[in-house]
């Protein structure tokens, strides 16, 4: 098992970065959770998808990150090492792979996701034994999915979700 990213904050570039999530900005996360587009994905119970972050902040594989543009608070993503949790194990996820999760808040539209998949992946290759990053977005989301193209994914495959009547679209990025 790979410990979670020593990562504490990663400028994205153009006022954008990403900061290791903290307590204190549990109540941002909360009000971005709210927002219709981010609940469509996450859940329509706030608290669990909060609780379920919040959990984050400790944990010994997942890196939880504030986004932020400007220094104002716009998204969140998460960093986690794949082969170390038993739904990739059992797809065969090559060892050295992280898979990344995220959302943006209001600000949607402005490039802001797939900059900070391309900042998260450049800095997940700058580790030696990073061969691949994933992602798993939603097979109805065609935001995200254009966006993680846009950050250098390119479409593996699908297969079920994590939920009942979910599917989700593999997508990968394998470092050259």
């Amino acid at each position: 098992m790979r410990p979670r990213l020593d990562l504490k904050h990663l400028d994205c570039g153009g006022g954008l970065s990403l900061s290791a999530l903290t307590r204190g900005d549990l109540p941002a996360i909360a009000e971005m959770l709210r927002d219709p587009d981010v609940a469509a994905w996450y859940g329509e119970d706030h608290d669990a998808a909060l609780a379920e972050i919040a959990g984050h902040i400790d944990d010994a594989i997942v890196s939880p990150f504030l986004v932020s543009l400007e220094g104002v608070p716009h998204g969140y993503l998460q960093a986690y090492h794949a082969n170390s949790e038993p739904f990739w194990q059992s797809f065969g996820v090559p060892e050295q792979t992280y898979g990344l999760d995220m959302f943006l808040g209001a600000a949607r539209g402005l490039g802001l996701g797939r900059r900070m998949c391309r900042a998260m992946i450049d800095y997940l290759f700058s580790l030696p034994d990073v061969r691949r990053v994933q992602i798993d977005p939603d097979h109805e989301n065609p935001r995200a999915i254009a966006a993680y193209r846009g950050a250098g994914f390119r479409e593996v495959g699908r297969f079920p979700g994590y939920y009942p009547c979910e599917t989700m679209v593999y997508m990968a990025k394998d470092r050259v």
